[in-house]
């Protein structure tokens, strides 16, 4: 499977003015599952699955003024424990099967030397709305 961390090559950055204020962006493994080809090929046979990453991001900022850190982790991938899910979404899963929990988000993080507790914002970019009651919505600040 892949390492933790996915690192790509890219051409170097024009220097930066000292004024600008700029991100680091982390990609953090998140375990893995298997999707039908069709969701993300054209043209692709019905039967045709591939295993692909879930993965996470760590946003990173740090303040020119403070030089506080502001850390931002966008999605969280698998859940380690897919018994923790919904009964409707246990049963989605395992048509994704195979499914790789290990890393989760907490063992990427840790291995870049941080925890959930350096973390100061969680970003989710989708639900399913459809199995879940009285959700509340907002941004809490850990």
């Amino acid at each position: 499977m892949s390492s933790i961390f996915v690192k790509q090559q890219a051409p170097p950055s024009p220097p930066l003015e000292t004024t600008l204020a700029t991100v680091t962006v982390h990609a953090l493994s998140a375990g893995h599952l298997t999707l039908p080809e069709r969701h993300f090929v054209s043209p692709a046979s019905d039967t045709a699955r591939s295993t692909v990453p879930s993965l996470s991001f760590l946003i990173q900022h740090e303040s020119l003024e403070t030089g506080k850190k502001t850390r931002i982790v966008f999605d969280l991938g698998l859940r380690r424990n897919l018994e923790r899910y919904s009964e409707p979404i246990q049963q989605h899963a395992a048509t994704r099967r195979p499914i790789s929990t290990s890393p989760d988000v907490v063992k990427s993080l840790a291995a870049g030397g941080l925890t959930p507790d350096n973390i100061d914002f969680v970003v989710y970019s989708h639900v399913r709305v459809q199995v879940f009651t009285n959700l509340q919505f907002g941004i809490y600040r850990h």
